[in-house]
């Protein structure tokens, strides 16, 4: 049985581990609150750590997003908007993942090349209208903030939404989920 002193150093081995843990989150930009609960129940959050890390949208659309954010906050309208910042950070991964394949395709024959240049052409066109359609739509937040009319906001949001999680099932559509090389090569 441990004394009191023992008691204590598997505390602060406990704590040194916590924090560890809590440091490896948060450089993996995970929610600070989750980094944070890591410190006192960290083998709780050990799989968070070793499963894949939480994705970020793009700058500009992290812009957009904030900036949509508060203009709903400021008509009284606070909305989590995760399933449109969810949809763009798919949109802008299918994108960075078209543009290592275009990388990887370098030698190869004009079909291919065509069709994933095709692909891409039309994801960085959609992810475009999505966040042209994200400034239309804080334009149209303070004009139905004026009229006092928050259901069109709503109506309006979730319309984005679909929108970008139709830009998925597009792509998909169009390239039959084939993102590797030698599927490209293949068909």
């Amino acid at each position: 049985m441990l004394g009191s002193g023992g008691w204590a150093m598997v505390v602060v081995v406990w704590l040194c581990v916590g924090l560890v843990v809590a440091a490896a989150l948060h450089h993996r930009r995970e929610p600070l609150s989750t980094a944070l609960a890591a410190i006192p129940a960290w083998p709780l959050l050990l799989p968070v750590l070793l499963g894949p890390a939480t994705s970020e949208a793009s700058p500009r659309a992290n812009a957009a997003l904030e900036r949509l954010a508060a203009a709903l906050a400021e008509a009284g309208e606070p909305c989590a908007l995760q399933g449109l910042r969810e949809g763009l950070v798919a949109a802008e991964t299918r994108l960075d993942r078209l543009d290592r394949l275009l990388a990887e395709l370098g030698d190869a024959g004009e079909a291919e090349l065509a069709r994933v240049r095709l692909i891409r052409q039309g994801t960085a066109s959609e992810i475009d209208a999505v966040l042209a359609e994200m400034v239309r739509l804080r334009v149209s937040i303070g004009l139905a903030a004026l009229a006092n009319e928050p259901r069109a906001v709503r109506a309006q949001l979730g319309e984005l939404v679909a929108r970008v999680r139709a830009l998925e099932e597009v792509n998909t559509a169009l390239d039959g989920g084939r993102y590797t090389v030698a599927e490209v090569h293949e068909s």
